[in-house]
């Protein structure tokens, strides 16, 4: 917010004024702004909207963005010889209008709307983002938005119809809960709530939205059994997440990507095996892939899984089990904070350095 400089108007220049009569009445706004404070500044959530306010007294609005609107507010400014005269001036609007509203006399506040209810990528400020094979989702205000085609409705809005901006996932089992993480895989989503349940939506014929069953679903439904959920990754056809320390995974296991030691389908959570190289070791986050899926663990990461890539980041065969990354050679002493999946490799995070295990 940066004020202008104010001028007081002299006995010559109100008299002057008073004699300009109807025909400058188009300048009204530019003969305030020269006897006036000049207020402006640039709200950055709403699509860049600038405000200037020329008034009698110097005032200082303030700003409430929402998703598709501005909310400003001022003190009322005192007139001593004339009502206060306030113009608004907003940028310009999606429609490629530049709107100027009048307020006049007691008014201490104006609504500016930018484009339409529906919020877009202009009007929200995301804090997370996962990409799927044909849609993504993301986080702004602990709420999750999601875009792109809904075949089997991994958009979560109800039906099938695709969606060109980002739209609110406000139905199913999750309703308004607040979110914290959400991961987008092949035609299917899903989300971790701040109380720690898991939601899924979408294509669910290999059981991937871990809810009980083969359906699909357009709207969100809980993951079954998990609760004190910290991290959940989507992949092809199966999903993972981190409970209490713990990986469980459910869907497609065709490969060995659930890690429970067996190549059946599951549709709901099943608990990865720690009876191997997981034993004693707290999970912290987990990466689901095409037919594989990792997962850090007391800084080293573990895979499982096809591995016809390499992409369990060892010299085994595919594994139903988890098994170590590689330590011995551009791993060996770091530590691993972070993994992620692809359909066919996989990457990590090490000491702050990224290290991959690809097919090209």
């Amino acid at each position: 917010m940066t004020p202008g400089r104010r001028r007081t108007a002299s006995l010559r220049d109100r008299w002057r004024l008073g004699l300009l009569g109807l025909g400058v009445a188009a300048a009204m706004s530019l003969v305030w702004q020269q006897h006036a404070t000049l207020a402006s500044f640039i709200d950055t959530e709403s699509a860049g909207a600038t405000f200037r306010a020329a008034t009698l007294e110097p005032i200082t609005p303030t700003a409430k963005a929402k998703a598709s609107s501005v909310e400003l507010s001022w003190a009322k400014a005192d007139g001593d010889w004339a009502p206060p005269l306030y113009s608004l001036a907003w940028s310009a609007s999606k429609s490629g209008s530049n709107p100027v509203d009048i307020s006049s006399g007691s008014e201490t506040g104006a609504t500016h709307r930018i484009g339409s209810d529906r919020p877009t990528a202009h009007d929200l400020t995301f804090t997370k983002v996962a990409v799927g094979s044909t849609h993504a989702c993301g986080i702004a205000n602990g709420t999750v938005y999601c875009w792109g085609t809904s075949s089997s409705g991994a958009l979560g809005l109800g039906g099938t119809t695709q969606a060109r901006v980002p739209t609110a996932v406000t139905g199913g089992d999750l309703g308004s809960k607040a979110v914290t993480d959400v991961t987008a895989g092949d035609d299917f989503t899903c989300a971790v709530a701040v109380s720690g349940k898991a939601y899924c939506w979408g294509r669910g014929t290999n059981g991937q939205l871990g809810s009980g069953s083969q359906s699909s679903s357009s709207t969100p439904r809980t993951v079954a059994t998990l609760s004190a959920v910290t991290s959940i990754s989507a992949g092809a056809a199966h999903a993972c997440a981190v409970a209490a320390g713990k990986a469980y995974c459910w869907g497609q296991g065709s490969s060995g990507q659930l890690g429970n030691g067996g190549s059946s389908q599951k549709e709901s959570p099943e608990a990865v095996r720690t009876d191997g190289v997981l034993a004693g070791r707290t999970v912290a986050s987990v990466a689901a892939g095409g037919a594989h899926s990792c997962v850090v663990a007391d800084g080293r990461a573990f895979c499982w899984g096809a591995n016809g890539s390499g992409q369990l980041g060892s010299a085994t065969a595919s594994a139903s089990t988890p098994t170590a990354v590689d330590a011995s050679g551009v791993l060996m002493g770091r530590v691993v904070s972070q993994v992620t999946a692809g359909a066919s490799h996989t990457c990590a995070v090490a000491d702050g350095k990224e290290i991959g295990r690809a097919h090209v």
